[in-house]
């Protein structure tokens, strides 16, 4: 079987298509594809070798699609009269000759753009606020944040952090620099970064920050993060200073070994009461260890009171990562001065 090597384009009407091969049959499997889009929708479709003159679609292998190389150097796709690029005559177009084909901007040039960011209202206890979506059809990549309303130093201060995830040029966007990693093994790619309000009062708001990405590899990414704001500073809180730290020394995998500190009655009292919250959560049994796994945790405000949240990378059992409950009542005696002001407050909140 012959290599197909390099990026060809054509036009039907206003609309553009570009293909581009990195086929070297011999190599492994990501190294003997072709990757074809139109400005129609940008969405880009990978092409798997299945003879010298056929491919399949990665997501439809009955869907055949022959191939033809031209004596021009053209190569012509034919599939179904449903695909706008079946039959059209693609022209080579010169690109580096030291850049793999579907990484040059040759082949992606038609599709770096910004979309323009969409978005919608919502709300959330009472306080309206606004989606702001940027989603790139080429790279199935969205990023949606919010915003909130007001004009306070302390509102425009979180507006701004919340912002910043917001591309603001098509290159610098994470999810096109995420579809040319991929496509440079020749893989398909997605990029979905969700920010979203999880609580919002008028002293503080809870955050919640979601990535699932896959850039080629082994396997997707999932991290989930969560953030406190001070509604009046705009500042960033550090929940992780509202629990003593004595409460956490019979916890994790280094539990009980160092010197001791505090009061051993705080951190006995409160591994029994994360041991009753991780129950009410009816964990499998592959769970079982995870207190004794877990050696910091994220901690944030909730309605009930506090959730505690696995922050490390627990590798084969981070399916286990769940947040435990802990009610205003039962976490008090292990608060600090901090985290008890705060917990004063929700109370109030609650008794409203």
């Amino acid at each position: 079987m012959e290599a197909v090597w390099g990026v060809w384009g054509g036009r039907v009407g206003d609309v553009e298509i570009r293909m581009c091969a990195q086929s070297e049959p011999g190599q492994p499997f990501n190294d003997d594809c072709v990757a074809i889009y139109t400005t129609q929708d940008y969405n880009i479709e990978l092409l798997d070798r299945e003879s010298s003159t056929t491919w399949s679609p990665r997501l439809a292998r009955e869907q055949i699609v022959s191939l033809a190389v031209l004596e021009d150097g053209s190569v012509r796709l034919e599939r179904s009269p449903a695909d706008l690029w079946s039959g059209v005559p693609l022209a080579p177009i010169d690109g580096p000759a030291d850049t793999r084909p579907c990484v040059s901007d040759a082949f992606n040039a038609p599709r770096i753009f910004l979309p323009d960011p969409v978005t919608r209202p919502a709300e959330m206890d009472g306080v309206p606020y606004e989606v702001v979506s940027i989603i790139d059809p080429s790279g199935h990549g969205e990023v949606t944040t919010f915003r909130l309303p007001g004009t306070g130093a302390g509102i425009a201060a979180i507006n701004a952090r919340l912002t910043e995830a917001l591309p603001q040029a098509a290159e610098e966007a994470p999810y096109y620099a995420c579809t040319l990693d991929a496509l440079q093994v020749g893989a398909g790619s997605f990029w979905e970064h969700q920010i979203q309000p999880e609580w919002i009062t008028d002293r503080f708001i809870v955050v919640e920050d979601v990535e699932d990405v896959f850039c080629g590899g082994a396997r997707p990414s999932y991290a989930v993060d969560w953030r406190v704001f001070d509604v009046e500073t705009g500042d960033e809180i550090d929940t992780s200073a509202w629990i003593r730290e004595d409460a956490f020394y019979d916890l994790g995998p280094y539990a009980g070994q160092g010197p001791e500190i505090g009061d051993s009655e705080v951190a006995r009292g409160f591994r029994e009461l994360m041991v009753e919250a991780f129950a009410a959560t009816n964990p499998s049994q592959s769970c079982q260890d995870l207190l004794d796994l877990v050696e910091t945790w994220d901690v944030r405000p909730s309605r009930e009171g506090l959730v505690l949240t696995p922050s490390d990378d627990l590798g084969p059992a981070r399916g286990c990562a769940i947040g435990l409950s802990l009610s205003v009542e039962a976490i008090t005696p292990y608060l600090t001065d901090a985290g008890t002001i705060t917990q004063g407050y929700q109370s109030k909140l609650r008794n409203r």
